[in-house]
């Protein structure tokens, strides 16, 4: 018959005549398991160690576009009209070529382009070389975005902004962070998911633009230098959403709050290539 809890009370008090010392053996055993089990559980987990050693497990060098792989996106974003003509999106020379147009297009004032990857990781490290446009009113970003399958649609799927860069706030290159708890909309919290540096030659020569995808931190690199790392100060999707597959998109539009001129129009974002990588078995 098992013991109650006052069976068991009686049967460790100092006044008990039940007491062996075989038990008290025992008991003091379980003790010193349960503590260490919880201090065990208390513990966090370790992070992820560095990785020197990268593994090539995809490449894009844009000598054609593979609609296979890249899927461009036809629907309105803002005040640009996002299309698959080749006048907004193709490749040229061994570039993807993202061109910006103001022209009046199915209502909207401007017409730009987006390309969406299938998905990719998650972790690893994503990178691409690009030269950026001049134009003050110019959007180009390089980022990505969580599949919807886990957490739902933006911004519960979490969006990382690798490479984000508005014309008319030249020299200065962003990378934004955006979640359930903290994104453009809301505004809350965006110093800790912000950062930029100045780039004074981003729209006259090319720079690699990179990203390494751990499971507790994100580290972004400008030419293979380290500059910021986001990491992890909170559990569950709200705050951390970026544990699951997410999709590189590239895209060119109209900053929507920019109102200075746009004569220097039509303008084009330019990627030499992107690549991601896995770490080395």
């Amino acid at each position: 018959m098992p013991l109650g809890t006052s069976s068991i009370s009686q049967l460790l008090s100092p006044k008990s005549s039940y007491i062996k010392p075989k038990l008290l053996i025992m008991y003091k055993l379980l003790t010193i398991l349960l503590v260490l089990t919880s201090l065990a559980s208390c513990k966090k987990e370790d992070p992820d160690p560095h990785i020197d050693n990268w593994c090539l497990v995809m490449e894009d060098e844009f000598d054609t576009l593979d609609l296979n792989y890249w899927t461009p996106t036809v629907a309105p974003n803002g005040n640009t009209y996002r299309t698959d003509r080749s006048e907004n999106v193709r490749t040229e020379n061994g570039y993807l070529i993202l061109e910006l147009h103001k022209e009046s297009y199915e209502g909207y004032e401007y017409t730009g382009a987006d390309i969406v990857s299938p998905n990719i990781g998650p972790y690893g490290r994503v990178e691409c070389r690009a030269r950026l446009p001049k134009a003050n009113i110019a959007w180009p970003v390089f980022w990505l975005l969580g599949s919807y399958e886990e957490y739902g649609e933006w911004p519960n799927c979490g969006e990382i902004d690798i490479m984000e860069y508005w014309g008319h706030n030249a020299p200065n290159v962003y990378t934004n962070l955006h979640t359930k708890h903290s994104n453009f909309k809301n505004g809350r919290d965006r110093d800790r998911h912000s950062t930029s540096y100045e780039l004074a030659d981003a729209s006259d020569e090319f720079h690699v633009y990179g990203m390494h995808w751990y499971n507790n931190r994100l580290e972004f690199y400008l030419d293979g230098s380290h500059y910021w790392t986001f990491n992890q100060f909170a559990t569950g999707w709200k705050k951390w959403p970026y544990d699951h597959p997410m999709k590189i998109v590239f895209q060119m539009y109209a900053t929507p709050d920019y109102d200075g001129s746009d004569a220097d129009l039509p303008d084009i974002f330019e990627v030499d290539w992107v690549r991601v990588y896995e770490g080395c078995p």
